[in-house]
Order: C-alpha cells, then sequence, then structure tokens
C-alpha cells in the first residue's frame, strides 16, 4: 500500500509558493558514522541483493549522503532520522558528509551510484534546484532524476546580529542603515535559501544587503561573532541555539506568519508591511529507477521515523518542527517550487 503524506500537502504547498512568491558550501571531505553514531562502512556490492525485486531489502547497511558539513541543522535533522529510521528497517544507516558546490558534490555522488535503494541522499531545497536552474552550472540532471522518499521539515529563514551589535539593534534600524550602507550578510552559497532571502529583502525594501558565501552554518556564525560579516541570515534551526546561548539577537523572520519555535520572533511584514518570505525545505531520496518495492518500504520506514516522539521533540530542540511528506506528494511540491523558481530568474540575475 502506498503511503500518503502524513500532514496536509496543500498546506505545505501552500509554505513552498509564500516562501518564492513572497518577495553549506565547498570541498570533498567525507566523515561517515551510523545514524546511531557508530562507525561503519559499506561496500558497493549492494546491486546484487536487491536485484530480487526488493523483498529481502534491506540487507545489509544503507549510505546515506548528507551534502553539507557535519554540525550544521540539516546534518543533524538528517542523522536524528536516519536514527529513527534504521530500527525500523533492522540495518544500520551509515551517515557520510560529502560537502561542496552548494550541495551539488552529495548529489552528484548518489547519482553516480547504483539504483539499488542502498545509497540514499539529503535533499535540500532551493538549492538542489537553482543548482541545475542557474545556465551557468551546465548540469543535465534534474529532479526527475531523484525518487523522492520523505520532506521531514520546513526551515524558514530569519535575520539575526550579534548580541553585542551597535550600530543597529532592532530590523528597523538595520533596514534605515542598509539604505545608506553597504551591509554584509552571510549566505549558504548562489541561489542557496540565504542568497534567495537576500535579494529578496534588498528588492523589498531597497536595502543594499551584499551576501558572502560560507562553507557551512558554523562558518557563518563564526565570521559574525569575529566582526568579519554584519548580518546574520540563516534557517531558524541555525538561529534558536546561538540565540539561547547570549551570541545572536534575532531580528525578524522571512515567513507568513511567526514560528511556534521562536514565538517572539516578529515577521518582517510585521516590521515593515512588506511580505518577504524565504525557506529551506529537507528531505530524503534515492536515486530515480530504484526497484518500487524498495523505494515504498523507505517510505513507510521514514514516515514511521519521523512521527515518533523521540524524533519530533529532537528537532524541536534543534528550533524545526518536524512534518512527513512521502514519495510522489513530495515530488509534486518539488515540481511546483521548480516552477516558482523559473519565475524568479530575472532577481537571480538568470
Amino acid at each position: 500500500m502506498k503511503v500518503r503524506c502524513m500532514v496536509s500537502a496543500l498546506a505545505v504547498m501552500g509554505l513552498i509558493a509564500a516562501g518564492l512568491a513572497g518577495c553549506s558550501q565547498s570541498g570533498g571531505g567525507s566523515t561517515e558514522t551510523t545514524a546511531a553514531g557508530s562507525a561503519a562502512s559499506t561496500t558497493a556490492a549492494a546491486g546484487e541483493e536487491s536485484g530480487g525485486g526488493g523483498t529481502d531489502y534491506p540487507t545489509q547497511a544503507i549510505t546515506l549522503i548528507i551534502p553539507y558539513s557535519a554540525g550544521g541543522s540539516t546534518d543533524i535533522g538528517a542523522r536524528l532520522l536516519a536514527a529513527e529510521a534504521e530500527k525500523i528497517l533492522g540495518q544500520p544507516i551509515v551517515s557520510t558528509n560529502q560537502e561542496g558546490a552548494g550541495g551539488w558534490i552529495g548529489w552528484s555522488s548518489a547519482l553516480s551510484a547504483e539504483a539499488d535503494g542502498y545509497t540514499m541522499v539529503h535533499t535540500n531545497s532551493p538549492n538542489l534546484i537553482t543548482g541545475y536552474l542557474d545556465p551557468q552550472q551546465n548540469r543535465s540532471q534534474t529532479i526527475e532524476d531523484f525518487a523522492p522518499i520523505i520532506l521531514y521539515a520546513m526551515d524558514s529563514n530569519a535575520v539575526a546580529i550579534r548580541a553585542d551589535e551597535t550600530r543597529f539593534t532592532t530590523f528597523e534600524e538595520l533596514v534605515a542603515y542598509a539604505k545608506e550602507n553597504e551591509v554584509f550578510a552571510t549566505s549558504s552559497g548562489p541561489a542557496g535559501d540565504d542568497d534567495i532571502a537576500i535579494k529578496k529583502l534588498n528588492q523589498a525594501l531597497g536595502t543594499k544587503l551584499t551576501a558572502v558565501p560560507t562553507q557551512s552554518s558554523s562558518e557563518a556564525l563564526t565570521s559574525v561573532l569575529g566582526g568579519h560579516i554584519d548580518v546574520y541570515v540563516g534557517n531558524i534551526g541555525d538561529t534558536k541555539v546561538p540565540t539561547e546561548n547570549g551570541d545572536l539577537k534575532p531580528l525578524a523572520i522571512l515567513a507568513e506568519e511567526r514560528s511556534a519555535i521562536m514565538p517572539d520572533l516578529p515577521t518582517v511584514e510585521e516590521l515593515t508591511g512588506s511580505l518577504v518570505t524565504a525557506s529551506s525545505s529537507r528531505g530524503i531520496a534515492v536515486k530515480a529507477g530504484t526497484d518500487p518495492t524498495i523505494v515504498e518500504k523507505l517510505e513507510e520506514a521514514f514516515a514511521e521515523a519521523a512521527q515518533t516522539d523521540s524524533f519530533k521533540q529532537s528537532m524541536l530542540d534543534q528550533g524545526i518542527e518536524a512534518i512527513a511528506i512521502v514519495g510522489d506528494d513530495y515530488m509534486e511540491l518539488l515540481k511546483q517550487e521548480e516552477a516558482e523558481l523559473k519565475e524568479l530568474a530575472p532577481l537571480l540575475g538568470w
């Protein structure tokens, strides 16, 4: 039986549409751990294991490629979900970080593997989609080359400053300052969700924010705290803990409504009258062409994992509310996001 979405796909479709219409990364290092935290390694012999229709799948460890560096909200969320899913699947999930090229080092690696269900990859959009829509990247792969398993999180962008910043202490003061002065802001890379957020703010508010790409959310935070970059633009999931630690002062969230995670943080629209939204969605996929029986097993396992109390609470602790949209419903959302991003081409300089 095909697993369907566990929350309203239309509701999340609205979030994605708003995030697009409302106007982490280089290197090639790889670190591997199982979702439970122990070291492990896998081989490429999985193709023979799953060739019989996937009825016995999985019979060995599964690799999960995380296309961003260790320690960020993407990495933490992926490992938390994998830890629950491997209990259900009965085999370890080996997580490996393959960061670089805005995520496309990891995504290209996954697409070069066998379509046997033993290589999964974490998906982040809009970065996944803008990485091939951007004509300068000259990529032939698209979302059609993936078989989406689950969308498990939507993470809105926020604007924050150092807790001891004195040039501007409110969002209104930041906007006024940035209309007269160039202000540098952190970004995960060209046409990523942070970069889109910055461009939307400039377009809507007349600011002079300049995106500075960083290799990871931790590097972005360090750069802001060290005074090398003026403003932190990142996801709520990467903003919550530094805020609680007293390092950052959040100023606004780029969403239609306030977040239940940080309910005291006002929206840009509340503060300026202009609706400006941006977010990142996170999921899991395998290569297109994977046996449908295997895909269905993964959909069922990850949907169950995403709804466990332990996972939902762990995600809340990271500042992210877990959701569960699987298979065809997830692909439908990705296709809608792709269409919306094509409409943003002029803003993105394409």
